[in-house]
């Protein structure tokens, strides 16, 4: 019965800590196979954007945090055409058009084909 135990034990203690190598290789394979999956893909190309980029990180090109997403305009077909993005540390709303934008929605974070020194002279969202 002990050893039942155990082995019971062992088995949820491996669930536990999947990914870590008590539990093998298998679990870091799915995962880098998840990851790759979910690429980062064109924002501009997406038919409908999940829900939960209303609340996404803003990035550079070099992955510094330069804001959060404040409004995602939708064209007719769904798509996204136009970000505003808040920018960390300010007032200042601006606005990215969607071809300058992707999305990596494992991660729920925007990366613009822009440097922190460009978003600082981008002129303030229209309101």
């Amino acid at each position: 019965m002990t050893s039942i135990r155990n082995v019971f034990l062992s088995g949820v203690t491996c669930a536990v800590l999947v990914g870590s190598t008590v539990c093998g290789a298998d679990a870091a394979s799915d995962r880098a196979a998840s990851r790759q999956a979910l690429a980062p893909i064109a924002l501009n190309s997406l038919s409908s954007p999940p829900d939960k980029i209303a609340t996404a990180r803003v990035v550079d090109d070099k992955g510094a945090i330069v804001g959060a997403v404040q409004k995602v305009e939708l064209g007719a077909g769904g798509n996204p055409t136009q970000v505003e993005i808040a920018l960390l540390g300010s007032d200042r709303v601006v606005t990215l058009d969607s071809r300058q934008l992707s999305y990596d929605e494992a991660n729920n974070v925007v990366t613009a084909a822009l440097d922190k020194s460009q978003f600082a002279q981008l002129p303030p969202a229209r309101g």
